[in-house]
This record gives structure tokens, C-alpha cells and sequence, in this order.
């Protein structure tokens, strides 16, 4: 009996990302937060006057995020990996994923304005306030979270353990992790003192407080954390982030019709683009699937072909070059 021939797949119902035509300026003194972990002085536009004088994004186009594989592997890749890139790598990722903090409703303030003291919100220009400009500081502070949260997820599908410590850190002698917070600058334990001391007293400031593990004083020695420490923690860790980005997502029902036939699609809504990566990168754990790391700059990319070792020309490129002028002053010497 010949095998039945696979159904084609149905059109995807997901939520709809627009495209947009940027353009950067330098930062006002007022768009940069007390601290940033990440140094950048750009500012990304994408908004411009209607005929009508309201402020409207400059749309070149739309897309579907969740059908973009490559997304979540690009934004990690160019901003969460320290370096930032260059305007026109800038200008050409806007155009082709669009903008990263506006709210899809264009209802709701964008998230980087939380940064900024009251008096400087009051100064940001209306542009600012309707969300069609955000900082690229607060960019990479989202990319270096979503790269920390990859590389956790990396290390441990593959078991390795002592890259899983060096991104956890040490706890401090004679405390227990309760939990677990993450920042652009790393990943931080919340510890508290394991048992009473003798007489039934914990240490000052210790009792039921749950602290980052490099708050306790440095008198204190560190250890290691356990095996199942490592695992524990880091798979909460993860489970933690992408239920957040579950929650500010929602199911979405569409009715398609192909040849007078109708049917119900599925799809989902998000608020932004960063909910719509981590939507991604959720799906991709749950398969347990990797992106492919590039042989030139090591950053992770989603293959167009199969053989494909390098996350760009350009990138491919460059690894050559540089091989060769290896090659060439090895040969000289």
C-alpha cells in the first residue's frame, strides 16, 4: 500500500511585525539612565510625520516573527555579544526584524523609558514617549540577556557542567541558593544561610532574606555549586524567563479559506519583538535544538543551506583573510 502523501502545512496564524526604515542619531543627555552596563551614544529613529501632522512608523514592510527562525541567532549575534555593531549593520537589521521595544498596539510606553529618572521622562521628546526611537544601550542590555540565557541553555543540554558554573557563579560557605536573577551583566544567585547556628540563632541578616550571592561579605569563602545545583537552577532559570514571555503573549484564532473550504488556524500575539525571540527560543528548547555556530565569529546563526559553516558572506570573508595573512607570516618566519 503506497504511503500517504504528507498534508501541506497550514498557513500560520501569528502575529504580524512591521518592517521599518530607521535612521540614528546621537543620544540627549536626558535619554541615558544614571548606569549602563552596556556604553552606547545612538539612538534609533523610525518615525516620521504623517500628511496629517500625527507621528506614524516609517513602514517598508511586515513580517511574521515567530516564522523568522533566524531572528532570536541575529539579535544575539550583533548586540548581545559586547561589541556593537556599526551603523549600517544597524540600520539593515531595523529594516529587515524592525524595531525592538515599540508596543504592537503603540498604546503602551516602551520598556527602556523605566530607565530614566521622572524628570528626564519629562524632557523626552514626543517621538521618545510614542515609542518610535529607542536607544541601542537598552538593545544590547536585551541581547546580553537573551545570549546568557542561550549559552546557559547550550552548556546545559550538552552536560557541561563547568560552563554552567562559570555563568552561575560560586556560593558563599554555609548558604543555599533560593533563586536566581538575571542582568546584562550576568547571572546572579540569591542565597540565604542553610541552618540555624548552635543556640538556634542564623547569622546577622540572614535569616528568611534572600540576597545576591556577592552581597555576603567577602570574608565569607565561596564553593562551587553541586551537579545538581548546576542543573536545578539553571533549567529554573530559563523556565522562569520564557514563562514571563508566555505571559505577555496570547493564543490567536484566524478562520483561513482555501477553495471555498474554511478552518480554524492557530497562532499566537505578542506585545513586542523581545516576547516574540524569546516565543522562539522557547520552542527551540522544547525541541532541543542548537543554532549553528559560525566559524568566523563564533556567534550563533540559523543555516539557509545546509552546509553552511559561516553566519554571513562578509563574515566568511573576513575568517579567510585572516587565515591567510596567518598562513603568510608563518611561511616568513
Amino acid at each position: 500500500m503506497p504511503k500517504a502523501k504528507p498534508s501541506p502545512l497550514p498557513p500560520s496564524g501569528n502575529g504580524l511585525w512591521m518592517q521599518v526604515e530607521a535612521a540614528i542619531r546621537p543620544l540627549e543627555p536626558w535619554e541615558q539612565p544614571s548606569w549602563r552596563p552596556i556604553p552606547d551614544d545612538r539612538m534609533v529613529c523610525f518615525g516620521e510625520k504623517s500628511r496629517g501632522g500625527l507621528l506614524v512608523p516609517r513602514w517598508v514592510g511586515v513580517y511574521s516573527p515567530l516564522d523568522t527562525p533566524a531572528l532570536p541567532a541575529d539579535f544575539m549575534r550583533l548586540f548581545g555579544r559586547g561589541k556593537l555593531p556599526r551603523d549600517p549593520r544597524v540600520l539593515e537589521f531595523y529594516r529587515r526584524y524592525g524595531p525592538v521595544s515599540q508596543s504592537k498596539t503603540l498604546k503602551d510606553s516602551p520598556v527602556w523609558l523605566s530607565r530614566l529618572s521622572t524628570r528626564a521622562r519629562s524632557q523626552l521628546s514626543a517621538e521618545a514617549r510614542q515609542g518610535l526611537c529607542e536607544p541601542l544601550w537598552w538593545v544590547a542590555e536585551e541581547a546580553r540577556r537573551m545570549w546568557l540565557c542561550y549559552e546557559l541553555y547550550r552548556s546545559l543540554l550538552q552536560e557541561d557542567l563547568p560552563s554552567v558554573r562559570a555563568l552561575l557563579g560560586e556560593v558563599p560557605q554555609g548558604e543555599d541558593v533560593r533563586g536566581t536573577r538575571l542582568s546584562p551583566i550576568g547571572i546572579s544567585l540569591l542565597t540565604a544561610e542553610a541552618e540555624p547556628r548552635p543556640g538556634g540563632r542564623r547569622r546577622a541578616g540572614s535569616a528568611a532574606l534572600e540576597r545576591p550571592a556577592e552581597r555576603v561579605s567577602a570574608q565569607v569563602p565561596g564553593r562551587p555549586l553541586t551537579d545538581e545545583e548546576c542543573c536545578r537552577w539553571g533549567w529554573r532559570l530559563l523556565a522562569d524567563r520564557l514563562t514571563a514571555a508566555q505571559e505577555q503573549s496570547s493564543v490567536n484564532w484566524l478562520v483561513d479559506e482555501e477553495e471555498g473550504r474554511y478552518r480554524l488556524v492557530k497562532g499566537r500575539r505578542f506585545r513586542d519583538l523581545v516576547v516574540a525571540m524569546y516565543l522562539q527560543l522557547g520552542e527551540m528548547m522544547d525541541r532541543g535544538e542548537l543554532y549553528r555556530t559560525c566559524r568566523g565569529c563564533g556567534g550563533p546563526f540559523w543555516p539557509a543551506r545546509g552546509k553552511q559553516r559561516f553566519c554571513d558572506p562578509r563574515c566568511g570573508d573576513a575568517y579567510r583573510q585572516r587565515r591567510f595573512y596567518r598562513r603568510s607570516r608563518t611561511a616568513d618566519s
